[in-house]
């Protein structure tokens, strides 16, 4: 991207972001979703993913009661969210969680069908959620804010902003642009 492009993406990310500082005093979470977003051409995580990851876990040692609960993308084609999925699970091993990790049986193809999933997998593990935590970057917050209370409609959803970076070489780069996000 070039120095003006950059500059428009830091103004327009500055204005759509939600403040997080909250996150730090609530005394109880029930759920956390870190957002996915699919794999690498080189099959490996995007660090946004891996960083939404690495913010739940840690998340998850303030409140070890809670459940961390992920979904993994199957637009990139068949197969790909078993191979999210294996990646995810070596992430997990690594750090070590003490929060339960449950994946989302059913896959998503877009933030809306990663809600529904997300709290479909709760409905059927008999969750009933009174807060829940969305790690996602700045660009997803306005947007996961608006369906995760959409979905789950009996609990308070807050919102962990995780500061990410755009990957060049993402399966699908016209998806991934910044003002797509936006």
């Amino acid at each position: 991207m070039n120095y003006l492009t950059c500059r428009l993406y830091g103004i327009c990310i500055r204005w759509y972001r939600l403040p997080n500082d909250y996150i730090d005093r609530i005394d109880e979470c029930d759920i956390i979703i870190p957002l996915s977003y699919g794999l690498l051409q080189n099959g490996k995580l995007p660090d946004g993913t891996r960083q939404n990851i690495e913010q739940a876990v840690a998340l998850g040692m303030k409140h070890p009661k809670t459940i961390i609960i992920t979904v993994n993308q199957n637009y990139l084609g068949n197969g790909a969210e078993e191979k999210e999925r294996d990646k995810k699970q070596i992430l997990f091993s690594q750090l070590e969680p003490q929060s339960c990790v449950l994946f989302a049986q059913q896959a998503c193809t877009n933030s809306v069908s990663e809600a529904q999933a997300a709290h479909a997998e709760a409905i059927r593990k008999g969750i009933k959620a009174k807060t829940i935590i969305v790690v996602c970057e700045p660009a997803h917050m306005r947007s996961a804010r608006l369906l995760y209370r959409k979905i789950f409609t009996s609990s308070r959803v807050l919102l962990k902003g995780v500061p990410a970076q755009w990957e060049k070489n993402h399966i699908l780069p016209m998806c991934r642009s910044p003002f797509r996000w936006l």
